[in-house]
């Protein structure tokens, strides 16, 4: 009895390590993904705030003209 418990624990350990290597690199995958698409956030933060601050310096500048 405890020679097959032995047995089956083996074979469910050797059937989880693969299982476990291939959700490492899915989760190594999707942290990549993740960090990417949060620099192309950070990106566009970016390029929103700058669009904003040149937007306000022209309504600034045609209000000191008109």
């Amino acid at each position: 009895m405890f020679e097959t418990q032995n047995e089956n624990q083996k074979l469910t350990k050797e059937g989880a390590d693969p299982q476990l290597t291939v959700a490492r690199v899915e989760l190594n995958e999707a942290h990549r993904k993740l960090s990417s698409l949060e620099m192309e956030l950070e990106n566009q933060k970016s390029c929103c705030e700058d669009t904003v601050q040149n937007q306000e310096y022209y309504v600034r500048a045609s209000i000191v003209v008109l």
